[in-house]
């Protein structure tokens, strides 16, 4: 192993690699940071005795770890890497990647044209396998080599398909109860209120009067509630179908305006019980993207039912301009909000499943925290971007980026 010989390539390998295990590891385990400080203590020292501790850790590194050359082939190897591949390091050495993990091709590719990001990306192990690879560079005077952390996710996928297999069935199994409840109730209701409430309301015994009262207000919060729970089930079913690939997307010319328009008369109840204002300043000229009309028209009543929820005072502002700043031009939808804000370290949380803002408020809206990961599925989809800027107490501003090809731009 003559490039582990240098003591200073050593120190680069052992903390960039070790970057890239914390992201692996860190929800996970506290081994990043065991093994973090004691490479920090043994990495960055002179003496070669230090730097062979370093590198018998590498050795016996729980995750298969390899470094991958200018040339695009295996320089190195740990022994984890070689069992997670299901082959010796003499098979391995001086080889390009097995042509079974063809993704992590482009993974390559990725980190060599932006060094200094950390990438993350799935690809196949032996044996129908799934493994998990973190990418980072490793410069060198000529070219730049990548170090390749890799681990063996295929128990973990096979759990989070049981628990979307089992959230699935669940939701079917509600769905249609729910649905007859729902139905009988409303039929229930107007019965009441076509023949017998009239009739028993010209008896004036304050009791009754009370008693009638108890029953339209019960009657009422079943039929909300059942309607709730159907919207939540629904909303379950819709995310496990985006996630499995089980949407038939519609492909359309689609105008963003019209889209947005249409989302905002579906909202607009929750922004008039709450005395909220909506301003809309949206660009006439902008072109029609090619997407699906009925997922994007969702993606905007998410966006906008959620600023309604985490708003209290003041109201919403929604923009639609032509964003000309990249090499391809793109649609850029904002919704800026008057709400409570996002502290930086939730940012990315949110678009988490079941995770919400409100986990730690004591008045937490009524919600899965399922509106924004579906919101970034239909943005994905669509070869978008979705993310937010916001502060704690500040309000909040999502944005929706998504691309135009140059003939829609011309036609628009």
């Amino acid at each position: 192993m003559p490039m582990l010989q240098p003591r200073t390539v050593i120190a680069s390998f052992t903390l960039l690699a070790l970057g890239a295990a914390l992201l692996l590891w860190a929800r996970d385990s506290a081994l990043p940071w065991v093994v973090l400080g004691l490479l920090l203590g043994l990495g960055l020292q002179s003496r070669p005795s230090q730097s062979n501790s370093a590198s018998a850790i590498l050795e016996h590194l729980g995750a298969g770890m390899l470094l991958i050359n200018g040339c695009n082939r295996i320089e190195w190897v740990n022994p984890m890497g070689c069992r997670l591949w299901r082959t010796s390091s003499d098979c391995l050495l001086g080889q390009p990647l097995p042509s079974s993990a063809i993704e992590l091709d482009s993974l390559i590719e990725s980190v060599r044209k932006q060094p200094h990001t950390i990438h993350i990306g799935e690809f196949a192990l032996p044996e129908n396998r799934i493994g998990r690879a973190v990418a980072t560079a490793l410069p060198t005077k000529s070219v730049i080599s990548v170090i390749l952390l890799i681990e063996d996710i295929s128990v973990s996928k096979a759990m989070d398909r049981l628990k979307t297999d089992f959230m699935t069935s669940v939701s079917h199994e509600l769905r249609t109860p729910l649905t007859s409840v729902l139905g009988f109730t409303k039929v229930v209701r107007k019965k009441l209120e076509e023949t017998l409430l009239p009739k028993l309301t010209d008896d004036n015994d304050p009791k009754s009067r009370k008693t009638i009262g108890q029953v339209r207000e019960n009657l009422l919060v079943v039929q909300q509630e059942s309607q709730r729970l159907t919207e939540i089930v629904n909303t379950v079913l819709d995310l496990m179908n985006l996630e499995s690939g089980q949407v038939v997307w519609r492909q359309e010319q689609v105008a963003i305006t019209e889209v947005l328009t249409a989302a905002l008369a579906e909202a607009q109840s929750l922004f008039a019980a709450k005395e909220l204002s909506i301003t809309l300043d949206l660009d006439p000229s902008l072109p029609k993207i090619t997407g699906d009309p009925i997922r994007l028209q969702q993606l905007c009543w998410h966006l906008l039912t959620n600023a309604a929820k985490f708003t209290e005072q003041g109201g919403l502002t929604c923009t639609a301009s032509l964003n000309r700043d990249s090499q391809h031009p793109k649609v850029l939808l904002q919704f800026r909000d008057t709400g409570i804000g996002i502290a930086a370290s939730e940012h990315s949380v949110i678009f988490e499943k079941f995770r919400q803002l409100g986990d730690v408020l004591t008045n937490k809206p009524k919600g899965l925290g399922l509106g924004l990961p579906i919101s970034l599925a239909i943005v994905k989809h669509h070869g978008g971007e979705l993310w937010v800027d916001s502060d704690l107490g500040e309000g909040s501003t999502f944005f929706v980026s998504l691309p135009i090809t140059g003939s829609e731009l011309v036609q628009g």
